[in-house]
């Protein structure tokens, strides 16, 4: 605990009555010490010292050989990106984890907040000190938007790091720090405190620090007054407070602090009273210069009264800024004045910080503070911050422009004009349950066609990206008094939701949307190459008309197009082409990842790298809870039953589809394992599934249901595949992994497989043409024994090569019922648990890469994968190879006769 001396400087006093909170905090140091990244979160209502025990838990992780990093958030943080964490990286010692370069590097990616995040990780990573290391941020309750999403997502990334984050705020539903904490729960053990009232020895401990000792009865029965509250101890023992004040309720301005504080400031001179007046208006803390503006007097008028204000004890000049020596003093001085002075000095201020820099953004907290319902000015400075904010600080300019509306009052046009920008920046700050409910309330308010029209198409592309189309079918309702424009827009969705016919004209908007209309019918009749062109020619009509309302997102319309690209055969160029965003294996826009992620694995999927594919999808479903993009959650969850299923984890495969939702994903994915386990009806389920499945997932639940029927004897179901998967060919010509699966089940009607094995071998689909392989070496068994028994070992080859162990055991069946006896069992082994034969192939692939002094970005490009993927790789390979740092794997790695990958120094 410290006070402030009148003289300005801090006087340090034992931090009393927290050694039961100071226990635990240790035992939180020594299982970080031991390489246990951590979180603690300590809650505390003003006074109860909430930021002297964070300098308590510093001092104690110094002590304990910690490097640390600590800041302070403040009020005004939130208009400003990474003001809240930034400063504690750039100030931690001995090695600051954060230069001015880092910075400067990392602003141009200040509007897509994921890849600001991903490359702060690696930054940090870059700079991290060889001892474990504390993040200590006070006041979080403060804290700015980028550094609450950066810490929902860095504790996560940075989990192999011995690491302790330290997170202390005000109490609040929902708050930053529980926001936080919710976040970090599934990945790092997360310690949450709450600092409650100190007992009677503790708080008369604090009157001796302050009274040199002496205590009497008299004293005690003062000091009782603080009701175990710190901060009015302090000020009880200190005289700031005067004799029989109330208690505060917790959270409360403390009764009797005014008076106390007002006490301290009347020796001051008039000019003195009003620098700490304008100061608690200004903020916590504030600069001389801004103080000066607002009281209209030339900085070097001040010299005298700053020197009676900083001897008062309540504000402390550190040389850049004055600051109260605490929030609830700066409280006290402020509701020590009247509304009506308060109200004009807010006003006052807003004009002085409109005319210099950050103009609208500094200016719109006093804005508000001094505006009621009406004031158009007000309202027009608050929109003017809102828009200035919004590239960088999306979620406080939504915070910003919903103020500006609710201060529009009665004004008709000025509340629609300010609701249309409400609607608009929810949806750019991804508020969008929020911006639904904001427009259902917009449309009942509005009279206006034109705006109800505009309302209707700024919510509509969110609508469809997000699938829900009844949703859309009820909102895309006509609007006849609106322009025949906005009209035609209306008209196109209605088209894209079955409801309408196209409309006509030449409105790009709407001829895009009628455009994705007749993709998705395409796509839903298997007219692959019809949908790309049609996704395609949206694509090019939105280049021009991409903020227009009624404009439908870019990024889904190119996954999309991407999709349908590896379907048609240019899986490779496709996945070649995902690597070409910021950081190798990233999109340009990341609130897209979580989709982009998907399509890698889908991709991957059909390409037979399994274990890539299971990364993807996992870093899919990650990426979706970080951005809050559920929409592709089943898509992920059914890549991983699949994966689950085809490598014999039936139990696995289960939880996937049970955590699926009704729907085409559930169906798929339960067919797929039924095939698996061979269960009776599993052809039936397969063709019923590929009667809905999106378009990655067809061809392959049709050619699966062609060869499990064949296996079953069940021709009527192998004719049926093979006249869907024809058709599917005969609609995409060309295609040859769709020409391959056609073959395929034709030749399983005909008995000549011949063809579907020569397509195949160049179709860039392996377990396609191992299962080729596999089909035609059961029926040639009879008649060409050793040429069947080869195909048989080269299906078992692919097979066990992709970790695709159910198939393999399939193979390995009939081998053994062709009489070849244990075959393929040193590739089929039970992998170990420890050691270099534990490691994955793609473990190994980053093992050697590291080992040759790759950092985790390069790997990554190296590997086509995303610094996240070879982080989690890495600590497998770390916890299988008993090392802990980089330099011992170098030196195990090197050591390994055999260890680089075949094919010399790079996998």
């Amino acid at each position: 605990m410290t006070t402030i001396t009148p003289d300005g400087r801090a006087a340090a006093y034992p931090l009393r009555g927290r050694d039961e909170e100071t226990g635990l905090i240790d035992q939180e140091l020594r299982e970080v010490a031991g390489g246990t990244a951590r979180m603690v979160l300590v809650e505390a209502d003003a006074g109860m010292g909430k930021s002297a025990f964070a300098r308590r838990i510093r001092e104690r992780a110094q002590a304990a050989g910690f490097a640390a990093g600590a800041s302070a958030a403040a009020e005004n943080d939130r208009d400003t990106p990474l003001a809240t964490l930034g400063p504690a990286l750039r100030s931690a010692t001995p090695t600051a984890l954060l230069t001015v370069d880092d910075l400067t590097a990392l602003l141009p990616l200040v509007e897509q907040p994921l890849w600001f995040v991903e490359q702060l990780a690696s930054l940090i990573r870059r700079h991290v000190p060889d001892q474990p290391l504390l993040m200590s941020l006070d006041d979080f309750h403060w804290a700015d938007p980028l550094t609450v999403f950066a810490l929902r997502i860095l504790p996560a990334r940075l989990a192999d790091l011995p690491l302790l984050w330290v997170l202390s705020a005000r109490p609040g539903a929902g708050g930053p720090a529980e926001a936080v904490g919710a976040a970090a729960d599934a990945r790092l053990p997360v310690r949450r405190m709450r600092l409650g009232p100190l007992d009677d020895d503790a708080v008369l401990a604090i009157a001796r620090d302050r009274r040199g000792g002496r205590t009497d009865g008299t004293t005690a029965a003062r000091m009782s007054e603080a009701r175990g509250v710190p901060f009015l101890a302090v000020h009880l023992a200190e005289g700031l407070l005067p004799g029989g004040a109330e208690a505060s309720r917790p959270g409360g301005l403390p009764p009797g602090l005014i008076e106390g504080v007002h006490r301290r400031m009347a020796p001051a001179s008039a000019r003195g009273r009003s620098l700490m007046h304008v100061g608690a208006v200004l903020g916590t803390s504030f600069t001389l210069t801004d103080a000066a503006r607002v009281l209209d007097i030339p900085v070097t008028g001040l010299g005298s009264p700053l020197d009676e204000a900083v001897s008062t004890g309540l504000l402390i000049d550190d040389g850049d800024q004055l600051r109260f020596t605490h929030d609830l003093i700066r409280r006290a001085v402020y509701e020590r004045l009247t509304p009506s002075i308060r109200r004009d000095m807010h006003r006052t201020a807003a004009d002085h910080l409109l005319r210099g820099a950050g103009g609208a953004v500094r200016a719109a907290p006093h804005v508000l503070a001094a505006a009621g319902p009406g004031d158009t000015h007000a309202v027009r400075i608050l929109r003017d911050a809102a828009f200035a904010l919004l590239d960088t600080m999306a979620v406080t300019s939504a915070t910003i422009i919903r103020q500006a509306y609710d201060l529009a009052g009665d004004d008709a046009a000025l509340r629609t004009a300010v609701g249309r920008d409400v609607l608009e920046i929810m949806l750019r700050a991804r508020k969008r349950a929020e911006a639904e409910t904001f427009a259902d309330a917009l449309l009942k308010d509005t009279e206006d066609p034109g705006t109800a029209a505009e309302v209707r198409l700024l919510l509509a592309p969110e609508l469809w990206g997000a699938g829900r189309l009844e949703a859309l079918r009820r909102l895309a309702r006509d609007e006849p008094g609106a322009t025949p424009r906005l009209r035609r827009r209306l008209a196109a969705y209605r088209f894209l939701t079955g409801q309408d016919q196209p409309p006509d004209g030449d409105d790009p908007v709407a001829r895009a949307v009628v455009a994705v209309a007749e993709a998705e019918r395409a796509e839903r009749s298997g007219a692959y190459a019809r949908a790309l062109a049609g996704y395609t020619r949206a694509l090019h009509l939105g280049e021009e008309h991409g903020r227009e309302p009624g404009s439908l997102p870019p990024g889904v319309l190119r996954l999309r197009s991407l999709s349908l690209r590896a379907v048609l055969g240019e899986g490779q160029e496709v996945l070649t082409g995902l690597t070409s965003g910021p950081d190798g294996a990233l999109p340009a826009d990341s609130w897209s990842a979580a989709r982009h992620a998907l399509v890698r694995a889908q991709i991957q999927f059909r390409a037979g790298l399994l274990e890539d594919a299971g990364a993807s999808a996992v870093r899919c479903l990650a990426l979706a809870e970080e951005l809050d993009d559920q929409v592709v959650t089943p898509q992920a969850r059914q890549v991983l039953a699949a994966l689950a299923a085809l490598r014999g984890d039936a139990a696995r495969a289960r939880e996937h589809i049970d955590a699926l939702p009704e729907g085409r994903s559930r169906t798929a994915a339960a067919a797929l394992l039924a095939d698996t386990l061979d269960l009776p009806g599993a052809p039936a389920g397969l063709l019923r599934a590929a009667t809905q499945a999106a378009a990655p997932w067809r061809d392959e639940l049709l050619v699966r249901a062609a060869c499990s029927a064949h296996r079953a004897g069940d021709v009527p179901s192998v004719r049926e595949a093979a006249e869907r998967l024809e058709e599917l060919l005969r609609l995409n010509p060309g295609a040859p992994g769709l020409e391959g699966a056609a073959a395929l089940a034709h030749g399983l009607l005909t008995g000549d497989l011949g063809r579907a094995r020569r397509v195949l071998a160049g179709a860039r689909r392996p377990l396609l043409g191992a299962l080729a392989d596999e089909e035609w070496a059961r029926t040639a068994l009879p008649t060409a024994r050793d040429e069947a028994v080869g195909a048989l070992r080269q299906a078992l080859s692919v097979y066990t090569g992709a970790q695709a162990l159910q198939p393999a055991a399939r193979v390995r069946g009939a081998l053994a019922s062709a009489g070849v006896r244990r075959a393929g069992r040193g590739q089929g082994r039970t992998r170990p648990v420890s050691g270099w034969d534990a490691l994955t192939p793609a473990e190994r692939k980053v093992a050697w890469l590291v080992a040759q002094g790759h950092t985790n970005r390069a790997t990554a490009r190296e590997l086509f994968v995303s610094p996240s993927t070879v982080a989690t790789h890495l600590r497998s390979v770390f916890a299988k190879l008993g090392v802990d740092s980089r330099v011992r794997l170098t030196r195990l790695v090197l050591a390994l006769p055999g260890a680089a990958p075949q094919g010399g120094g790079s996998p």
